[in-house]
């Protein structure tokens, strides 16, 4: 990590210290509140805001661990000895889990998988359109921004990393893409 790095990492760690992990923090308090920010100060009117995201995987390399924060359904996978160690897992409205904080936030989840018959992820940064329910934290909204934190043990089995947006993953499995990268 650069000192600059590490210097927003410290400064994220005191602002929110009950949180568990710096990356986590910095997209649970940080991402959606300056889109929101922007909106308020009429930088950007709400219309132009409602419609736009994007989803958010980030790896740190931390005293030999990895920690991969995720949002949206972009995807990291570790290859370690030909096997894929899936890193994150997408976010779809269709996930139990999701489908219940939607359901909770006075949206629905169409036959499609589609949330509100638009959207089909369930975490991004943005996409304020749905993140209009005032009585509820924006964790809470039918989209989220708030990432899934996993801590893997980097070890000499490690071979290499592999992260990608939707596009890749809808197409091949994570075994499947990391099986190319070997031949």
């Amino acid at each position: 990590m650069t000192p600059k790095g590490h210097e927003q990492m410290v400064k994220i760690s005191k602002e929110h210290p009950n949180q568990t992990s710096p990356v986590e923090r910095a997209l649970r308090y940080h991402a959606d509140k300056q889109a929101l920010a922007q909106v308020k100060a009429n930088q950007y009117s709400q219309e132009m805001m409602e419609g736009k995201g994007c989803t958010a995987n980030v790896l740190m390399v931390v005293n030999n661990m990895l920690v991969c924060a995720n949002a949206g359904d972009s995807r990291c996978v570790a290859a370690e000895g030909g096997r894929a160690v899936p890193l994150s897992f997408d976010h779809k409205p269709t996930n139990k889990k999701e489908r219940e904080r939607i359901y909770k936030a006075g949206s629905t989840v169409n036959v499609e998988g589609r949330i509100d018959g638009n959207l089909n992820l369930s975490r991004a940064i943005g996409d304020i359109a749905h993140k209009k329910n005032t009585k509820l934290p924006l964790q809470d909204q039918a989209v989220t921004s708030m990432p899934d934190v996993k801590i893997h043990q980097l070890t000499n089995k490690t071979d290499f990393i592999i992260m990608g947006c939707d596009g890749i993953w809808e197409t091949k499995t994570s075994q499947q893409i990391v099986d190319y990268v070997y031949i």
